[in-house]
């Protein structure tokens, strides 16, 4: 199976997507920005969340 077709994404595989660090990553899951499941310490994210997330963040208006 490639990367690609996984229904769920890890901590660090969101954080390569998004340029992230994976503490970053937890961070926004904790904080309920980025949906994620947790399985122990362990979170995982769905496609669909973290390309609504790079979506939200892409309409976001840079401060100045």
């Amino acid at each position: 199976m490639q990367d690609q077709d996984k229904p769920e994404l890890s901590t660090f595989e969101v954080a390569r997507e998004l340029n992230l660090s994976p503490p970053t990553v937890r961070k926004l899951a904790v904080s309920g920005q980025l949906r994620a499941w947790r399985f122990g310490k362990v979170y995982k994210f769905s496609r669909e969340a973290v390309q609504q997330f790079k979506q939200s963040r892409e309409l976001r208006p840079v401060a100045a």
